[in-house]
């Protein structure tokens, strides 16, 4: 990648004028004509060009001696709470803030739906807009599509989504057998609909795939934007090498051009994306075979990226566990491909569930980009239903826990 990192571009840096957005001229598309493009399965324009050629190696910075300061830990939101508002499975995966108009807002999945709610000044949800968000003209075999991290265009002021999308090849919605996706759905109402620009990054294992006999999780596209004009993604690849073995990677990243991201989502057009492959970025989002880039850490179930602009470090935390046993690690790294090797944040009781995890800064209004050495960490906790019961029977809190990050 470089050895500079990717992601000191924050949200407001890069200003596309909306007029120059359509690179052929074409006016914009409004919501109700991209439904129907994308309806209509008309095929996509934005894929122009070969892939970028593999950026130059030099010899990388060595990676610091870390010591993390976990503060205390907090419910910001109580199960009692969360159900009064009507978000019955949430958060069901990764937080999006965005600051519109002097307004936090956040996006998250509230199971196969998107909610949308306020962030007051002593509270995380201080009014719930949207409970259950569809997205517009997603095709109908996709039955789960929320999401989660956005991105807000200034120039133009539209938002861009990167949803966990799934698949069930029965045509039952299954816990036990689906295939996921990363896509990507844009608003130009000030996140009042969104509207599906399809799959950007898809496992390197089809759907079809026989040798695909367990369920494929990609994860909930956290992203960083670079310095470079590119946005990176992070996600799990299912990858299947010769003989037919299908494996998991912990850990795979792609990107894509912001300017052409931008550019297509407003014009209705898709763009093209190219996952790491280890020694540049040859292969194509949907479908490529990705590279893994956290080899040996412990088997991340959720995780969510940041970057510490002062520190000049990228911070990544995950979940792992399984059952009644449950951890949170954290790693960070220079280059955003080479990390250290994870520490352990937290071990939980046995009993309760730490799935999924996200972070922020602590104004919530530069996510992605946090300056000083504080990120605050959002867990979703679930004490374990018993029986076959989901965690969402049983008692959820959404938990906030500050990370100061000391550097050696």
């Amino acid at each position: 990648m470089r050895t500079r990192p990717l992601a000191y571009l924050a949200i407001v840096s890069l200003l596309v004028p909306l007029a120059a957005c359509d690179l052929q001229g074409e006016a914009p598309l409004d919501g109700e004509e991209w439904a129907s493009l994308v309806a209509s399965g008309t095929p996509a324009d934005g894929h122009r060009g070969a892939a970028p050629a593999p950026d130059p190696d030099p010899e990388p910075e060595p990676l610091p001696t870390i010591a993390w300061d976990i503060g205390r830990s907090e419910v910001v939101v109580s199960d009692e709470e969360r159900r009064a508002n009507g978000l019955d499975q949430w958060i069901d995966g990764n937080i999006g803030f965005v600051e519109l108009d002097g307004v936090v807002r956040g996006f998250a999945a509230n199971g196969p739906q998107s909610a949308q709610w306020t962030v007051g000044s002593d509270r995380l949800v201080e009014d719930v807009l949207e409970t259950r968000m569809d997205i517009v003209g997603l095709p109908d075999d996709v039955r789960h599509a929320a999401g989660g991290p956005v991105h807000l265009d200034e120039a133009s002021g539209a938002l861009f989504m990167l949803y966990h999308g799934e698949q069930y090849p029965g045509g039952v919605v299954s816990t036990a057998d689906f295939w996921s996706f990363v896509g990507m759905a844009v608003s130009v109402d000030r996140g009042a609909t969104f509207t599906d620009r399809g799959p950007v990054i898809t496992p390197h294992v089809a759907i079809d795939d026989p040798a695909r006999t367990f369920a494929v999780e990609v994860g909930g596209a956290p992203f960083v934007v670079g310095d470079d004009g590119n946005m990176y993604v992070y996600f799990r690849d299912v990858v299947v090498e010769e003989g037919d073995h299908v494996s998991a990677l912990n850990l795979s990243v792609a990107r894509a051009s912001l300017d052409e991201l931008v550019a297509d989502g407003l014009a209705g057009r898709a763009t093209a994306w190219h996952k790491f492959d280890g020694e540049g970025w040859s292969e194509p989002g949907v479908g490529g075979k990705g590279a893994e880039i956290m080899a040996g850490a412990p088997h991340p179930n959720w995780f969510d990226v940041a970057y510490l602009a002062d520190s000049d470090l990228y911070v990544l935390v995950a979940s792992h566990g399984g059952g009644v046993q449950w951890q949170v690690w954290g790693s960070v790294s220079r280059d955003g491909l080479t990390w250290t090797q994870p520490q352990t944040l937290f071990a939980d009781p046995e009993g309760t569930e730490s799935l999924y995890v996200s972070l922020s800064s602590p104004d919530l209004r530069s996510q992605r980009v946090v300056h000083g050495d504080v990120v605050h960490l959002y867990r979703t906790r679930s004490t374990v239903a018993e029986g076959s019961r989901t965690r969402w029977d049983g008692e959820v809190t959404i938990e906030r826990t500050e990370l100061r990050l000391g550097v050696g």
